[in-house]
């Protein structure tokens, strides 16, 4: 293969943090997070483009499921910087799906979600510990739910209406980064990762071109190949950038 690259985003930092081994012994949780992105993408059956309501979903989900605790429509207000209103249609939707349970103020997970998530993380080979508590479930020892807090956040800070198939495709260049050391793949890899189709796969990435969240690069022997890159001088992915490397480098 003939691709030369000047992508020097991470392997430099990584070198000069003194990280890199423990990096390269905990690439599997990115390849983790990678797989429950692409399950949380296909199982959604509401809102499955909206990154806004993915990240309300998620806040949930983590104090459900990494916490164990009970949530709240005004604690969400408090964690997300979003319009009321919207907030409060995406918490009766999940109401009513039969996802959530309103007692009082405070939402709890229903068996209904409880059986779905479970489904979920065992598909992605999140590991966790069943429990007896009424949550169900609880993701140990590795933060996913965090880091995907994290990782969105900054998505919705950038304001390019990404969608939550754009953050698999992001965590899949970076998973090839981290893992196989390799910045760039093509259109076939993409969607032979992620399961999907190329036509599926080719909607989703002329946007993150246009943003300029991704470069192309034409391979050096065959014009015809076309290498997707996550683009260094993106302000927003040298952010995320390092929202993985804490990530992958923390003690839990």
């Amino acid at each position: 293969m003939n691709v030369t690259t000047d992508y020097a985003l991470n392997s430099k930092a990584l070198r000069h943090s003194g990280q890199y081994s423990r990096v390269t012994k905990r690439t599997k949780h990115l390849t983790l997070l990678t797989n429950l992105t692409l399950q949380l993408y296909k199982r959604q059956t509401t809102s499955r483009t909206s990154l806004r309501a993915f990240f309300i979903k998620t806040l949930v989900l983590q104090n459900f499921f990494e916490k164990n605790i009970p949530c709240c429509q005004q604690w969400i207000m408090e964690h997300f910087d979003e319009d009321a209103d919207f907030i409060k249609r995406n918490i009766k939707r999940s109401i009513k799906a039969d996802r959530y349970l309103l007692s009082g103020e405070k939402i709890y997970p229903t068996k209904t979600l409880i059986k779905h998530i479970k489904g979920i993380y065992s598909d992605s080979g999140v590991p966790f510990i069943e429990t007896k508590n009424g949550y169900g479930v609880k993701i140990t020892p590795f933060k996913v739910l965090q880091f995907l807090v994290d990782y969105c956040r900054l998505s919705l800070a950038n304001k390019d209406q990404e969608t939550l198939l754009q953050q698999a495709i992001q965590l899949t260049l970076w998973e090839h980064f981290f893992y196989k050391r390799k910045a760039f793949l093509t259109t076939g890899d993409i969607a032979q990762r992620l399961k999907i189709s190329k036509s599926t796969l080719s909607t989703a990435l002329s946007p993150m071109l246009e943003h300029g969240l991704l470069k192309t690069k034409q391979d050096c022997s065959d014009d015809r190949i076309t290498y997707w890159i996550l683009n260094q001088q993106d302000p927003s992915l040298r952010k995320k950038y390092h929202v993985i490397r804490d990530y992958l480098c923390c003690d839990e």
